[in-house]
């Protein structure tokens, strides 16, 4: 491979995993240089319990970031993960349970300060601990330095859903992929910041919203969300009918085809609404 030209090496670095990205960086110098950015273009933390094997392998990588600061721009997507399932590894040890959480929050929150040409945050499974009293709004870093984000999956857990709206004001904002989370609708605090935002979304899926005025607080909600996306162009919501009732999904499409909205929306092409008897099993769905 010495007589490769470097951008065939650097195409072959493109499919390797991670041992043989591993073992290229040895090689030498001018390999270690392609391979780099390969090896550090997908982080994946994932916190299984206190005992697992791995958890202490993220204080190695932001260590590593920390003394090499030229690593950090290569660094594009992160997926983090972190059950509540732990909790069964560790019974009645509150304390224990308390520290290791923190500990997962801190790294996440590191990792992210540490790659601001992050383009990706996966956190779908980076289940708040309601139980603790957290939010994912405090474990987060100030992301309105993150400008070249593009998509942002996660778990709102206790979250109200029109507190997002520094990241639907990031510049390259395209996808975002929620679930959970809470209506609130909060007049004065929400139309402060929401007014005069034209967010650059074109994808949103709400899975399992929960509200305590199924009508009206979704309604006003998503209507603020709906006036600050004209460029959004699909839309999917995912619930339960058991606990949600027809009357939710009918405010959500009216809260996007009020004809003040609709005009504004004129790149909607896509907008799908899917009500579930049992999580998995979709009974009707309904595209405009």
């Amino acid at each position: 491979m010495d007589t490769f030209p470097e951008e065939l090496i650097d195409h072959i670095c493109s499919f390797a995993d991670m041992g043989v990205l591993c073992s290229l960086s040895r090689v030498s110098r001018q390999f270690r240089r392609i391979a780099e950015p390969h090896l550090y273009r997908t982080i994946c933390a994932i916190f299984d319990g206190p005992f697992d094997p791995g958890y202490s392998k993220t204080d190695v990588l932001i260590s590593t970031l920390k003394r090499r600061p030229h690593l950090r721009p290569y660094v594009k997507v992160l997926n983090a993960e972190c059950s509540t399932e732990y909790r069964s590894s560790i019974p009645n040890q509150y304390h224990s349970l308390l520290s290791f959480r923190a500990k997962c929050d801190q790294d996440v929150h590191d990792i992210i300060t540490l790659a601001p040409m992050m383009e990706t945050i996966d956190m779908y499974d980076f289940v708040a601990e309601e139980s603790l009293g957290q939010s994912w709004l405090e474990i987060l870093p100030a992301l309105h330095q993150h400008t070249y984000l593009k998509r942002f999956d996660i778990d709102l857990g206790s979250s109200v859903l029109t507190d997002l709206h520094h990241l639907f004001a990031l510049p390259n904002i395209e996808i975002m992929d929620l679930r959970r989370g809470e209506t609130n609708y909060d007049d004065e605090k929400a139309l402060r910041h929401w007014e005069n935002m034209k967010s650059n979304l074109r994808q949103l899926s709400i899975v399992d919203l929960r509200t305590h005025d199924q009508v009206s607080d979704v309604a006003d909600d998503v209507k603020l969300i709906a006036r600050s996306c004209p460029k959004l162009h699909s839309l999917e919501s995912f619930g339960v009918v058991y606990t949600y009732g027809s009357n939710y999904f009918r405010a959500l499409i009216r809260a996007f085809t009020i004809p003040a909205i609709k005009n504004q929306l004129s790149y909607v092409r896509n907008f799908g609404i899917h009500k579930t008897l049992l999580a998995g099993f979709i009974v009707s769905a309904q595209s405009f």
